[in-house]
């Protein structure tokens, strides 16, 4: 587009989708969170387009995430606010075809004044100052047809529209309605989308599954049916490298080439499991769900049969990832929770969460994660520190801060995955599961002292009747889990029934 006159600028705009918990984490029913994350990601490439179609010129996309969107384009001075305006309306369409109208977003434009990492903050503080003097939550219309008291899924709008979940009905708001067809209707697209626009090969061959009872369901294993695996991937110190960037370009450069090696990434995930039942269920739909994706961070879930690999895949195919702003090595901390499918998703998200900040706080140099198994309904609180030490029966190293050991004797490298589990298998097919069970539970109390020379005695037990092969392969196992053979027994039971393909003996 062509600018007439004299008074023609730069301008950066930046738009977020802010007060999520009322717009994603709202509802546990997964097409409706789906249709929610989706939204955000459609409405800021909706916006691309439209500054395209309004007076405004070479326009850039600089970066975006799952809620965030910068641009950067020239437009003459006196056309800013129509702009600002048009984007606004945009956002808040007449019908559902993209539901951003239940979203709460803050628009924001500056003038580029020559420094890019003041403007990008100038901008963003203009965010955060409009987030804070608005509702966190769209009101809805007045609700004419009363069918219902409030909505059977978000709990807070009135209900207004029949839903049926099988042969469950529920009242529903308007903004549940629509994300939630929208997630439905959307599913297979972001997939599609996201492979063409980098060019990956990628043959998707089946829909995906609407629930995370579908996507668990079926396994032929009857302990890891209806078992699921949250995975959570942050990147190290990917916020000090946007830090670093001194141009606009330079952090579009970086931005796209993570979005490229993530997305080939999950590209690995279908073109290694495209075939295998574990993946593919029996209604022929994959058994995944992304429920982040963008900027530092990514959220999938996947069946409890797979958690292990899929990991596993990632840390090997992004081992020699490198960024391409100063060529530094791209590290993520994980965390990685194997759970029922009815544990409630947020929850179980969230400590995924903790599990990789702990990860991080033990070393942001290195791919390592940190997992938990949730047997029933555990709910482990704030303090995931405290709930280990009850479950763990042995004293552990106490040097000077009690949580840094802690951490990092729970911090596994994600490199060491493949041959964790290697040995794992080698030890399974010797020791029986209730061996595991006695060396770490039947010693004694973890308050008494002698729980240690129980310890020992059954290890020395465990030598004699399976012989000293079965303990050097302990010892040789040990040693990814920091030297330390009591740990050792005890990520041998907690992961018995969660590494792929195992024999298990029980007897």
């Amino acid at each position: 587009m062509t600018l007439n006159g004299d008074n023609v600028s730069d301008y950066y705009l930046r738009i977020e989708g802010v007060n999520l918990s009322n717009f994603i984490e709202d509802t546990y029913d997964l097409s409706t969170i789906r249709g929610g994350a989706l939204t955000l990601l459609k409405s800021i490439e909706k916006i691309e387009r439209l500054l395209g179609e309004l007076n405004a010129a070479d326009v850039k996309k600089i970066t975006s995430s799952a809620s965030i969107g910068l641009f950067r384009f020239r437009a003459e001075d006196r056309s800013i606010s129509t702009i600002k305006e048009a984007v606004n309306q945009c956002l808040m369409p007449g019908d559902d075809t993209l539901p951003s109208r239940h979203v709460t977003f803050v628009v924001d434009i500056t003038k580029f004044d020559t420094d890019f990492k003041r403007t990008q903050t100038k901008v963003t503080v203009l965010n955060r100052f409009n987030q804070f003097k608005q509702l966190t939550i769209i009101i809805p219309e007045k609700n004419a047809c009363r069918i219902g008291s409030y909505c059977d899924l978000d709990y807070i709008r009135p209900g207004r529209t029949e839903v049926f979940k099988g042969d469950e009905k529920f009242i529903c708001s308007d903004s549940v309605v629509a994300r939630r067809d929208f997630g439905k209707n959307q599913k297979k697209s972001f997939y599609y989308d996201l492979m063409n626009r980098f060019g990956l090969e990628v043959e998707l061959l089946y829909d995906f599954v609407d629930t995370f009872e579908e996507l668990s369901t079926g396994y032929k294993d009857q302990v890891l049916d209806r078992k699921m695996c949250v995975i959570y991937l942050d990147g190290n110190h990917f916020g000090q490298i946007r830090k670093t960037c001194d141009s606009d370009t330079q952090l579009t450069d970086f931005s796209q080439d993570i979005e490229r090696k993530r997305a080939s990434f999950l590209a690995e995930v279908f073109n290694r499991f495209n075939h295998d039942p574990r993946f593919i269920s029996t209604e022929n739909t994959y058994r995944i769900e992304i429920l982040r994706w963008g900027g530092d961070e990514v959220t999938l879930v996947v069946p409890a049969c797979l958690g292990w690999e899929v990991l596993s895949l990632f840390y090997d195919f992004s081992a020699e990832w490198t960024s391409i702003v100063g060529r530094a090595g791209l590290r993520h901390a994980g965390g990685m929770v194997f759970c029922h499918h009815k544990a409630p998703i947020h929850r179980v998200v969230r400590l995924a969460e903790t599990l990789a900040s702990n990860a991080k706080a033990a070393d942001r140099a290195r791919n390592i994660f940190q997992y938990e198994v949730l047997e029933s309904f555990d709910h482990i609180g704030n303090d995931i520190l405290a709930y280990r030490k009850t479950r763990i029966p042995f004293d552990l190293p106490k040097p000077e801060k009690e949580t840094g050991p802690w951490i990092k004797l729970f911090s596994l490298s994600g490199q060491d995955m493949q041959s964790i589990q290697k040995f794992f298998h080698q030890i399974r097919e010797q020791l029986p599961k209730n061996k595991i069970y006695q060396v770490l539970y039947q010693p004694g109390s973890p308050d008494t002292a002698e729980h240690d020379k129980a310890l020992e005695s059954v290890t020395k037990r465990i030598k004699k009747l399976y012989g000293p092969e079965v303990f050097r392969l302990l010892e040789s196992l040990s040693a990814y889990f920091h030297g330390h053979i009591p740990l050792t027994f005890y990520h041998l039971y907690a992961l018995w029934d969660y590494l792929p393909e195992a024999k298990r003996n029980e007897a």
